[in-house]
C-alpha cells in the first residue's frame, strides 16, 4: 500500500478534527427567539437557553471544517443565522463589560460563545470571521481567571491550528498541557507533528493514548506514523 500523503490542511481535517459523514437538517434560527419580553411586555432579557440552542446548532453543522449540511438551502440559512447572533453577542459583549469589571462571568462567558460563533463563521467561508475569532479568544485568555486559563489556552490553540496558525497553535496548546490540562495532548501532539516535530510529538502522543485508552486516534496516528502510511507534504 503506497504511503498517504497528507498536506497541512488535510492532516488537520483528518486527525485534528472530528466530522461524521452524515448531518441532521439544520434547524432554522427564529430571531425572535431570542429575546425575552418586548417594549409592550417588559422587562427585555435575552433567551439565553435559545441562545445556547442556536450556539449548539450551528457548532453540530459547522463546527468543525468541513462544515456537515444535508443540502445547501441547510449552509445558506446558516450563514444567514450568523447575523442575528453575532449582533446580539457583541451587544452582550459590551454591556456586559460596561456593567462591571470586565473579567465578570457574564462578560467571559459572551467572548467566548463570541469567539466559537465566529470560529463557526469561518468554518462557513465567512470574511473576517477567523480575525474576529481570534481577537476574541485573545481577549478571553486575558481576562480569564488562573483557573481557567489552561482551558482557554486549549480552545485558542485549537482554533489556531485549525487555521493553519501551527506555531501559534503549539504554544498556546503546550500551555495548556505543561498545565495539567491534559485534553490538550492530542491536539498538540498532532500539530508537533504537521509542524515536523516528529520525535516530541510521537513522545506527547504516546503519553496521551497512555492516559485515554478510550479514545483511539491517538494509537491510529502512532501505528501510521511508525508503519509510514502517511507523511506529510509541505506546500
Amino acid at each position: 500500500m503506497k504511503p498517504m500523503k497528507l498536506n497541512k490542511a488535510a492532516l488537520i481535517l483528518a486527525c485534528l478534527l472530528t466530522t461524521t459523514a452524515y448531518a441532521d437538517p439544520y434547524p432554522k434560527l427564529d430571531p425572535n427567539s431570542l429575546i425575552n419580553g418586548s417594549p409592550d411586555n417588559p422587562p427585555i432579557t435575552v433567551n439565553i437557553a435559545a441562545l445556547q440552542n442556536a450556539l449548539q446548532n450551528l457548532g453540530d453543522h459547522a463546527g468543525d471544517y468541513p462544515p456537515r449540511f444535508d443540502s445547501d438551502a441547510d449552509r445558506a440559512q446558516a450563514i444567514k443565522d450568523l447575523a442575528p447572533l453575532a449582533i446580539l453577542l457583541e451587544d452582550m459583549t459590551k454591556n456586559s463589560a460596561a456593567s462591571g469589571k470586565k473579567d465578570n462571568e457574564a462578560h467571559l462567558a459572551s467572548l467566548q460563545m463570541s469567539a466559537r460563533l465566529y470560529w463557526i463563521g469561518h468554518n462557513l467561508d465567512q470574511p473576517g470571521y477567523a480575525e474576529k475569532a481570534h481577537n476574541a479568544y485573545i481577549q478571553l485568555l486575558k481576562l480569564a481567571p488562573k483557573n481557567r486559563k489552561a482551558e482557554v489556552e486549549d480552545e485558542l490553540g485549537r482554533f489556531l491550528a485549525s487555521v493553519g496558525k501551527g506555531d501559534e497553535a503549539v504554544q498556546h496548546l503546550r500551555n495548556a498541557y505543561k498545565s495539567g490540562y491534559t485534553d490538550s495532548g492530542f491536539p498538540l501532539g498532532m500539530t508537533l507533528l504537521i509542524q515536523g516535530q516528529k520525535e516530541e510529538a510521537i513522545r506527547i502522543l504516546q503519553d496521551y493514548a497512555q492516559k485515554n485508552p478510550n479514545d483511539p486516534r491517538p494509537q491510529q496516528v502512532l501505528e501510521a506514523v511508525n508503519s509510514g502510511q502517511f507523511e506529510i507534504r509541505r506546500e
